[in-house]
C-alpha cells in the first residue's frame, strides 16, 4: 500500500463510473482461485464454513451480500465492497449454475447493478431465488 503507482490505481478505482467485475464461487471443484494456486480447496472449505458464498474483486461475501469477516478479505488489496457499491454502474459476469449462490449474494448485496450470463444459469438463480424467497 505504499507504492504511489498502486494508490494512485486504487484512487482511480474508486472515481470510477463503470465496472466490470467476475463473480466467483466458493465450490471447490469450480473455483479458479483453486485451479490457480491461490486457495487450496481447504482453505475454500474454510471460507464457506466461515458462510461465504462467493467472491466479487477477491472480497468474500455470504448470501446476503455481505462482507464475511475472514482473514484472506484483509490480504486484498483492491477496492472493498463499499467502494464497490459506490460505482454508479457494476457489471457482474458469471457462468455456470453452481454460481447460483454468489450470483444471488452479489444482487442481494447490490454489489452488482447489471449480470451477465448464460440462460442455464439464470435458470438456476431464478429456482434459487424463488426457493429460498
Amino acid at each position: 500500500m505504499e507504492d504511489p503507482e498502486l494508490r494512485e490505481t486504487l484512487k482511480a478505482g474508486e472515481k470510477a463510473d463503470f465496472a466490470i467485475a467476475g463473480i466467483g464461487s466458493v465450490v471447490a471443484d469450480q473455483s479458479t482461485l483453486v485451479d490457480a494456486g491461490y486457495l487450496s480447496a481447504e482453505e475454500l472449505g474454510e471460507l464457506a464454513a466461515a458462510g461465504a458464498v462467493g467472491d466479487v474483486c477477491r472480497r468474500h461475501f455470504d448470501a446476503q451480500g455481505r462482507e464475511c469477516r475472514v482473514e484472506l478479505n484483509d490480504r486484498v488489496i483492491g477496492l472493498s465492497l463499499e467502494q464497490l457499491r459506490a460505482i454508479p454502474r457494476v457489471v457482474g459476469v458469471a457462468g455456470g449454475p453452481w454460481k447460483s449462490q454468489a450470483i444471488l449474494g452479489a444482487l442481494r448485496g447490490q454489489l452488482v447493478d447489471v449480470l451477465v450470463t448464460d440462460r442455464a444459469t439464470a435458470e438456476s438463480v431464478l429456482r434459487s431465488q424463488f426457493a429460498t424467497g
